[in-house]
């Protein structure tokens, strides 16, 4: 039985797509469509853990394989676009090559992904988390910033549509928070606008009026 097949699958194999967030085979992370778990071979990363007993730590790959999870948890992993992505439910299996993310599980948690020209771009609330683009028959990203980038991405910009990602880029990789504190002064800027608009056409009319008619007879 190969493992490179349970963990990752042969590169034709569909529903699987590869992050690597390092250089090592061991630090890669794979999304699986059909994994049911977000499955971790290191505790770096794991900001809550609890050790689970033998007989409740049994978890089966497709084939019916089972692999020993020794404890479970939430896990932050940074991303390249600045942001952490929470996983809760992850299982700590040290003996596992590749590091597995459950699309389920994120689906679960708000997030939504767009397909264009064979890259995945991956959202939550109209914001880019990360990408995955093919590589060797599977869908990876590395978390090296490559700037040069941006200018590739632009000119598909019209074929996608939340262009979330490109303002991510163009405003220097951007994190969530200023993000949100300048949408936020953004609408403060509308309805600030939208104001001084009103009070000009009040003003005008006063002016108008006055100006209008002659001076009284007295």
């Amino acid at each position: 039985m190969n493992i490179d097949q349970i963990e990752i699958g042969l590169p034709d194999a569909p529903g699987i797509f590869m992050i690597d967030c390092l250089i090592t085979s061991y630090e890669s992370w794979v999304i699986d469509t059909g994994s049911g778990n977000h499955i971790c071979n290191h505790l770096q990363g794991f900001t809550r853990r609890k050790t689970l007993r033998k007989d409740r730590s049994n978890l089966r790959v497709g084939e019916g394989t089972p692999l020993i999870a020794e404890a479970e948890g939430s896990y932050s992993l940074s991303l390249p676009s600045g942001l952490v992505l929470e996983l809760d439910n992850c299982y700590y299996i040290p003996n596992t090559i590749k590091n597995v993310l459950s699309f389920d599980l994120l689906v679960d948690q708000g997030f939504y992904y767009k397909y264009d020209y064979k890259m995945i771009f991956v959202f939550k609330n109209n914001i880019f988390y990360f990408k995955a683009t093919p590589v060797n028959g599977l869908y990876t990203v590395n978390l090296q910033d490559n700037s040069s980038e941006i200018y590739h991405i632009s000119k598909r910009s019209k074929d996608i549509e939340d262009q979330t990602y490109l303002w991510h880029c163009r405003l220097g990789h951007i994190n969530k928070k200023r993000v949100e504190l300048l949408l936020k002064k953004f609408k403060q800027f509308n309805r600030l606008s939208r104001e001084l608009k009103k009070k000009r056409k009040e003003i005008s009319k006063i002016f108008f009026l006055k100006f209008s008619f002659g001076p009284f007879i007295s």
